[in-house]
């Protein structure tokens, strides 16, 4: 059964009316029919309990060579954005971004660029429009580019200050990737006449 709720898939745990007797026995007034009821109830509970845990720590590097670690050149199977149709999250999520095994032992950079990144003012509501470059130095592994496209978007409806953002965004990558080293320079549009630049590096 415990197996089956790291899964997070109570209705494939089987619970026979044999197996929740005593538990019946043992309360007055309970059936075997209520006994088991209860026990589908517990299961379906420990699975959501299960699932917000997971929402809440970030998979280890080892948990994602596990998942993702393929030979260099080979799609992963089981990426669930590359490929398909995904609706942007409507939360920043360091679970979105997705990584693959770094195909080289070089020493090389990587940099992304988007001069369409938007969010909220957290006084006004008012959005902020803005630029930002990513530059990293891989490990064991690399960034794939859609799943950041679809993380970065994420911030879209935020109500966030712009430094924190990219200090954010910078922790995320930093993260999930564990660079050599890495850098997050966020240009906000001027506003007022006044424009901003925060440089977050790890």
């Amino acid at each position: 059964m415990g197996e089956e709720l790291n899964g997070a898939k109570p209705d494939s745990v089987i619970i026979d009316e044999a197996s929740v007797a005593p538990i019946a026995d043992a309360a007055l007034g309970i059936t075997p029919e209520q006994a088991k009821e209860l026990a589908m109830g517990a299961v379906a509970y420990a699975a959501q309990q299960a699932r917000a845990e997971a929402e809440q720590h970030t998979p280890t590097l080892e948990y994602r060579k596990a998942t993702n670690g393929t030979p260099p050149g080979v799609v992963p199977p089981n990426y669930p954005a590359l490929g398909h149709h995904v609706p942007v999250p409507t939360e920043p999520s360091r679970l979105t971004l997705e990584v693959f095994q770094n195909p080289t032992k070089g020493a090389y950079s990587v940099t992304f660029g988007t001069g369409e990144i938007t969010s909220c003012c957290p006084v006004t509501g008012q959005p902020d429009f803005g630029s930002i470059q990513i530059a990293y130095q891989p490990n064991e592994v690399c960034i794939e580019s859609k799943s950041l496209k679809l993380y970065l978007q994420s911030y879209r409806n935020q109500q966030t200050f712009w430094e924190h953002m990219i200090n954010r965004i910078a922790d995320d990558l930093y993260a999930v990737l564990q660079p050599a080293r890495l850098s997050v320079v966020g240009e906000m549009n001027p506003r007022g006449g006044v424009a901003m630049k925060v440089v977050a590096t790890r």
